[in-house]
């Protein structure tokens, strides 16, 4: 009935079209690796047999934009405070 998940993920979301209110928003193939984020994290399965629950907590471990010069996050209490919580019904695909 209950299951644990360790994770690691990464992604952005960028347009197909320049649009002047987001600058550097327009997805561009010779850029986009650096616009990626990624976290990590660890949750818990519930398995009820009709329906799966989810719960997650993902910790940031790389942002798709530089603070003090670099992406990566190297202070844990940074990583901390934006941990994100997430409680799901179903796997996601």
């Amino acid at each position: 009935m209950l299951k644990g998940a360790l994770f690691i993920e990464t992604g952005n979301i960028w347009l197909v079209n320049e649009d002047e209110n987001r600058p550097g928003a327009k997805f561009d193939k010779n850029t986009f690796y650096d616009q990626l984020a990624v976290d990590t994290g660890f949750g818990l399965r519930f398995d009820f047999t009709f329906f799966i629950m989810r719960v997650d907590i993902g910790l940031p471990i790389r942002t798709p934009y530089k603070t003090d010069g670099k992406n990566w996050i190297t202070n844990t209490n940074q990583a901390v405070s934006g941990a994100i919580f997430n409680l799901a019904i179903g796997y996601p695909f």
